[in-house]
C-alpha cells in the first residue's frame, strides 16, 4: 500500500464534521497505517540485530526501546513478532499491506511460543499458510480461537508438557500500591487449578449475595462483578463462606469424539475461558467429584452431565451452559454467566422451566425479547432457534454449538 497517501487521508478527516461514513472510513485507514508501523517496528528491529554482528550496537532491545521510546517488555514483544513473521512470511507482507493486524501477530507469536520447536516447525510448514490468510479474515477474538485450536491439535506429547511447564510457572505475589494503600494479589497457576479457583469463586459468590448485594456495590456491571469477586476471595480466607461452597461447580464441555478419541479438526473443548488442557487431564477430570464433565453430540445438543448433578435448577443451568458459551441470540458475545435464564414462554403465562423453554440471554437481548417486540420459537430436540423481528423479518439458526464450530 501507500502508505503515505493512506496518512494524508487520515491527517485530512476532520473528525469534528465528519458523518458515519467518513469516520469508519478513517478508522480503517489508521489501522492499515498502524499495521505499517507495526511492521516498520520489526524491520528496524532486524536492523539493530544486523548491526550488534558488527559491532555497532551491543543491546538492540535496549536501543529499540529507547528509541521507540517504550517499555523492555514491548521491545521484547517486537522480538517474538519479528521470529513469528519470519516464519511465516505471508503474514509479514499481510501486515505491512494493513490486511491485518499486530494483535492478530501477538496472538500467532504466543500461540507459536507454547509449543517445542519440533512441533512449532511442524505447524509452521503445515499451517502456515492458512494462518497468514485467516489473520486478514478473521477478527481478533476469532483469531485466537483459531490460534488456540492449531496449537493444541500441534502439541506432540497432547499438551502434558505445556500442562507441567504451567504448573512450574505458578506464581503468587503480594504488594501495597503506595498511593491508594490497597493490598495487591496477584497469581499466576495453570489452567486446572485455575478452573477450581473460579468455580470456588463462583459458588461463593452465589452463595453470599443471591438475594442480596452489598452496599458497597458499584452501580457498573463490570466492576460490580470484580468487587463481588473481592468479596468472595476475602470470605474464603476470614470464614465467612460455608464450608459446603468449598465444592466449586466446575462445568468442562467436550464433544463426544474428543472424549473417547482426542483431539480433531472440529474438537470442542470449553472451559469457559481462554485456557487450554490435554484431553487425557479432561479425561481425569471427569472423575472428580467436583468437575461436571458436560458431553456434546456432533449436533451441540447435551448428552450426558456429569455425577455432580443433584437439583434440578442446576442441572438445568449445567447443561444450558454446555450448549451456550454465550447469550443464546446468534452473533451475540456476551459469556453465559452474564446472562439471565429467559423462558421462552413467559413464566407468567404459563411457561415451564424445563430445557426446552429455556434460553440464555444478555441484558440488550433480554429488554428486546421482553420490550421490544422480539418473538423466539426454539426446537425442543435440535434446539433450532427462530427469531422473529417486529418488522416481520425472521431469522433461523442451528443447534449453538454446532453453530459456534
Amino acid at each position: 500500500m501507500d502508505v503515505v497517501e493512506v496518512l494524508q487521508r487520515v491527517v485530512d478527516v476532520d473528525l469534528d464534521s465528519s458523518d458515519l461514513a467518513t469516520v469508519r472510513a478513517g478508522l480503517a485507514d489508521s489501522s492499515r497505517v498502524r499495521a505499517w508501523l507495526d511492521a516498520w517496528d520489526v524491520g528496524a528491529k532486524r536492523a539493530l540485530d544486523k548491526l550488534q554482528t558488527t559491532g555497532q550496537v551491543a543491546r538492540p532491545d535496549a536501543v529499540l526501546a529507547r528509541g521507540a521510546n517504550v517499555s523492555a517488555r514491548r521491545a521484547g514483544q517486537i522480538g517474538n513478532r519479528d521470529r513469528a513473521l519470519g516464519e511465516i512470511p505471508p503474514l509479514e507482507d499481510a501486515l505491512r499491506d494493513g490486511a491485518t493486524t499486530g494483535a492478530h501477530v501477538d496472538t500467532l507469536s504466543n500461540g507459536l511460543s507454547k509449543l517445542e520447536p519440533e512441533a512449532r516447525r511442524k505447524l509452521v510448514d503445515a499451517e502456515g499458510d492458512r494462518l497468514a490468510r485467516l489473520a486478514t479474515e478473521q477478527t481478533p477474538e476469532e483469531y485466537a480461537k483459531t490460534v488456540r485450536e492449531s496449537v493444541a491439535l500441534a502439541q506432540l506429547d497432547g499438551g502434558l508438557g505445556l500442562l507441567d511447564k504451567q504448573r512450574r510457572a505458578v506464581r503468587c505475589k503480594t504488594w501495597t500500591d503506595p498511593i491508594t494503600g490497597m493490598r495487591h494479589i496477584h497469581a499466576e497457576v495453570d489452567p486446572e487449578s485455575g478452573l477450581k479457583i473460579d468455580g470456588r469463586l463462583r459458588t461463593v459468590i452465589e452463595q453470599l449475595f443471591h438475594d442480596k448485594l452489598p452496599d458497597t456495590c458499584p452501580s457498573d456491571p463490570f466492576a460490580r462483578q470484580d468487587h463481588l469477586r473481592g468479596l468472595a476471595f476475602i470470605s474464603i480466607f476470614d470464614g465467612t463462606a460455608e464450608a459446603g461452597s468449598g465444592r466449586p461447580d466446575v462445568i468442562v464441555v467436550v464433544d463426544e469424539e474428543t472424549l473417547r478419541s482426542g483431539l480433531h479438526d472440529r474438537s470442542i473443548v470449553d472451559l469457559g475461558n481462554d485456557s487450554i488442557l490435554p484431553v487425557e487431564t479432561l479425561r481425569r477430570m471427569a472423575c472428580l467429584a467436583n468437575i461436571i464433565p458436560t458431553v456434546l453430540n456432533s449436533d451441540g445438543v447435551v448428552v450426558d452431565i456429569g455425577r455432580g448433578a443433584r437439583l434440578a435448577t442446576q442441572v438445568q443451568r449445567r447443561a444450558m451452559r454446555a450448549m451456550y458459551p454465550t447469550c443464546g441470540l446468534p452473533g451475540c458475545r456476551v459469556p453465559f454467566e452474564q446472562c439471565t435464564i429467559h423462558h421462552i414462554r413467559y413464566w407468567e403465562s404459563g411457561g415451564t422451566t424445563d430445557m426446552a423453554n429455556m434460553l440464555p440471554l444478555c441484558t440488550k437481548h433480554h429488554h428486546c425479547v421482553h420490550e421490544g417486540g422480539w418473538q423466539l420459537h426454539l426446537d425442543p430436540t435440535t434446539r433450532q432457534l427462530t427469531i422473529t423481528y417486529p418488522d416481520g423479518t425472521v431469522q433461523t439458526t442451528g443447534p449453538p454449538r454446532a453453530r459456534a464450530g
